[in-house]
């Protein structure tokens, strides 16, 4: 990504093209929040601030918009923090707070997996957020001057693996596949104390 367009390069360096253009018309982009590669079928995907995901093959040629901007806004409580992985034709959409909109024990996710089409396939909680529902609610961005904030998720896929930890917890999760959940692979114990969960994450103006 330069200044918000997506340019391609040779293994060498050699620069090789663009992929499709800026703009505001039918398959152009004027942001990028988010881009993933599918090597196997030769497509990238851009996450647009304005016409959602968008799919072009590697040389450029827009293929099809997945989901628009207004439908993929629906799928999320936070406005910042927000990333993308794509592995084995699932996409995994995660969000922490800051929360711009009140959350229920339905809606608290903070990972979604969606399947190739923006389908959603399961959704999981940071442990951390289903004890702090009121908390978080008492503290939005928007009510108030001041509202929780929190660390992004740490996640990333190898060998088609994805592995992720939330943060405030000590346990780092594995997909699997094969039943389509989280399930604990290591945990980490520091023995240190974690605070009063408002003080340790209010961003005060």
């Amino acid at each position: 990504l330069k200044n918000s367009e997506i340019l391609r390069f040779a293994r060498d360096g050699k620069f090789l093209n663009k992929i499709g253009k800026k703009g505001q018309g039918p398959g152009e982009y004027t942001y990028i929040s988010g881009l993933q590669i599918d090597e196997n079928k030769g497509e990238v995907y851009a996450i647009t601030t304005a016409n959602g995901v968008l799919v072009y093959d590697f040389e450029g040629r827009f293929k099809r918009q997945i989901i628009d901007h207004t439908s993929l806004k629906k799928y999320s409580s936070s406005i910042t923090n927000i990333q993308y992985l794509l592995s084995n034709d699932h996409f995994f959409y995660t969000q922490t707070l800051p929360f711009f909109k009140p959350a229920t024990e339905d809606s608290i996710w903070s990972v979604t997996v969606v399947d190739n089409q923006f389908q959603i396939k399961n959704t999981f909680c940071n442990p951390a957020y289903q004890e702090q529902i009121e908390t978080i609610n008492k503290n939005l961005v928007g009510k108030g001057n001041n509202y929780l904030t929190d660390y992004p998720i740490s996640m990333d896929s190898y060998h088609n693996e994805v592995t992720l930890k939330y943060p405030d917890t000590d346990t780092i999760y594995i997909f699997d596949q094969a039943t389509q959940q989280l399930k604990p692979q290591f945990t980490i114990y520091s023995n240190e104390p974690k605070g009063e969960y408002e003080k340790t994450h209010l961003w005060i103006k």
